[in-house]
């Protein structure tokens, strides 16, 4: 596996190292072109992260090949399995810099417990942002150069169908905030400042745990 890595990315540290981490740090899984772990500020058990090997600022190519559609279905199983039904989403900034991509500006899309609807949520969040329906497989078509917001309320593979909406201007924690707010605990927001490091290693131990014996019984 060779991988292009950025200087100073955690998720690049992550990809590029053969070695045992720490705690949240242990991917959950490992595979040829993408691996996962448990979210840094997971205010939600079971909050996981799907990341590409190779450094880029979102996922817009990955959506029209087959790699992450495989990954991302392995880790909501996972995920579903010990939590419940889960919702994913995206924040697609286009470069290193924008506050799209919320401080990491490595692509990552977000595998999410929740017992509601993120759509409906985020449809009333902000009555600037326009959202169309799409599948995710027509994404890139849909957003052009833009940045973006995507979310689903469910997952099926290449067929995910949810929601986009282009940004004219950068939206830091987007679907962070809508999260919080409907959980009641707005303030847990922002992931630096609550990192919620325990819920991110229980996270990634529950995971491991299911994901090796679902290799092992395969």
């Amino acid at each position: 596996m060779v991988v292009s890595a950025a200087l100073g990315c955690r998720l690049c540290a992550i990809a590029a190292s053969d070695v045992e981490r720490a705690g949240f740090d242990v991917p959950i899984i490992r595979e040829k072109d993408f691996f996962a772990i448990a979210s840094l500020g997971g205010f939600i058990d079971g909050w996981s992260l799907v990341c590409p090997n190779n450094h880029r600022a979102n996922l817009l190519v990955d959506y029209e090949g087959g790699a992450l559609y495989d990954t991302v279905g392995s880790v909501v199983e996972a995920v579903e399995c010990e939590f419940g039904p889960a919702v994913v989403f995206e924040h697609g900034p286009r470069g290193e810099a924008s506050e799209t991509g919320c401080g990491t500006c490595h692509a990552h899309m977000h595998v999410v417990p929740f017992g509601g609807s993120i759509l409906a949520l985020s449809k009333v969040a902000d009555s600037s942002l326009s959202w169309q329906t799409v599948c995710v497989s027509d994404l890139q078509a849909v957003v052009g150069d833009s940045e973006y917001l995507f979310a689903a309320d469910a997952y099926d593979g290449s067929r995910t169908v949810g929601a986009v909406a282009v940004l004219s201007a950068p939206r830091s924690q987007f679907f962070r905030r809508v999260l919080a707010s409907a959980i009641g605990s707005s303030e847990s927001s922002d992931y630096r400042i609550a990192p919620f490091e325990r819920n991110a290693e229980s996270t990634s131990m529950r995971l491991r745990s299911i994901l090796r014996r679902a290799r092992c019984a395969a």
